[in-house]
């Protein structure tokens, strides 16, 4: 098996834990759903508050999952496999490096569940505010706690992460997201370090630009020196990037006359 399709393989077998994370937002949208759909009880504070201790007990369940599939190794030795499958005299450096790169995942996964418990009490509270003016008018209500709940969920939602464009993401779009781009990077990490004496690599893309998704420098065949391919181990988040070793090139000029033409 090839680089790419090794990388392709480990990226499909990530999909339980991503799984994980896709089901219990899936619960959590359903409990938001609950309100819309209840709009006379959602004026009550107790309604509120049975979403917010449902929600809370769903994240602590998925940490404790998560902590479990992490620690039965199946976050490791499929994701990191360019770390674990080729035994060389550093191996235990490139061990320590693979668990760090686990470590990182795993912490951010569980900052995924801090936030969504973070903006489930905005919500709660805002919801109760809102809930709380709209009775004031007795025959608007019900309807201004239809379109509270509605607003509250199309617009300020329950989300887990906001990026630094401002966009914001659900749970289980983020869990994804930062599953496949920190195991892939220890894969390609670990492929690099996996045979420390090959100095050129020939790297394996889509349409990804060499140092980002829009550079017009196209990585798919290009040849790179290992320092250049440790600094560009991706393009961006979920890229699907691999390298492989091309040992039987030993110079710049023979990696030049190697290199495909650019179409």
């Amino acid at each position: 098996m090839n680089a790419r399709a090794e990388a392709l393989a480990a990226h499909k077998r990530q999909d339980p834990l991503v799984k994980l994370y896709e089901d219990a937002w899936a619960r959590v949208v359903a409990e938001q759903e609950k309100l819309a759909g209840d709009p006379i009880r959602t004026a009550r504070l107790d309604r509120l508050l049975t979403m917010r201790t449902t929600i809370e007990a769903e994240m602590d369940r998925l940490d404790a999952r998560t902590l479990r599939w992490f620690d039965a190794g199946m976050g490791i030795d499929p994701y990191l496999s360019g770390w674990m499958m080729t035994a060389t005299p550093s191996e235990p450096v490139n061990r320590r490096a693979a668990m760090r790169l686990a470590n990182d995942l795993f912490h951010d996964l569980l900052e995924s569940t801090n936030y969504v418990r973070r903006d489930t009490r905005r919500f709660i509270q805002e919801a109760a505010r809102i809930a709380a003016q709209s009775t004031v008018v007795e025959n608007t209500a019900q309807q201004a706690a239809r379109e509270m709940v509605r607003d509250l969920i199309d617009n300020h939602g329950i989300r887990a992460i906001r990026y630094a464009n401002g966009t914001r993401h659900t749970l289980a779009d983020y869990a994804d997201m930062v599953i496949r781009t920190k195991s892939g990077k220890a894969f390609n990490l670990g492929s690099l370090d996996g045979a420390p004496d090959v100095e050129w690599w020939q790297c394996f893309d889509g349409n990804c630009g060499w140092t980002a998704h829009d550079d017009i420098n196209l990585a798919n065949w290009l040849i790179v020196t290992r320092d250049e391919a440790r600094a560009y181990p991706l393009a961006h988040p979920r890229c699907r990037r691999a390298f492989g070793p091309l040992p039987q090139i030993t110079s710049a000029n023979q990696a030049k006359k190697a290199q495909a033409p650019k179409k």
